[in-house]
């Protein structure tokens, strides 16, 4: 083999080991691409979770403190709508059995069709 053959299949070495650099560095830069679209996409859900725990709480019509321990729970991350449905039953139930009946406005049963505050509906309703 001569010198001109050695130069010439060391060339082609070379070559090929440039080229395969730059492919790892192509597959390096789609994939530091795609983590970004994965990280705002993310960051996105997070937000439309956000606005969901926020409505939610709002229609709720739970005591401020329980709103404030479900916000807690649920600020910042992922869930699924079930799962917060699902925690703000539990916390209505859990504030229905401490408070009573009707301790929540809008939920049935708790206002015995008396517009007066409640130590008199009670008293009256207990009366007729």
């Amino acid at each position: 083999m001569g010198e001109g053959d050695k130069k010439s299949g060391l060339a082609e070495e070379v070559n090929k080991d440039l080229e395969a650099v730059q492919n790892l560095m192509q597959v390096s830069q789609e994939r530091q691409a795609l983590s970004e679209g994965a990280e705002k996409a993310k960051a996105l859900r997070v937000q439309m979770c956000g606005y969901l725990l926020e409505s939610g709480l709002a229609a709720s019509k739970l005591p401020a403190a329980m709103q404030e321990h479900l916000r807690t729970t649920f600020a910042n991350r992922v869930f699924e709508p079930a799962e917060l449905n699902q925690a703000m039953d539990s916390a209505r139930e859990l504030v229905s059995k401490i408070a009573g009946p009707g301790a929540i406005s809008g939920r049935r049963g708790g206002s015995m069709g008396c517009t007066q505050p409640k130590i008199s509906c009670r008293l009256r309703w207990t009366i007729s």
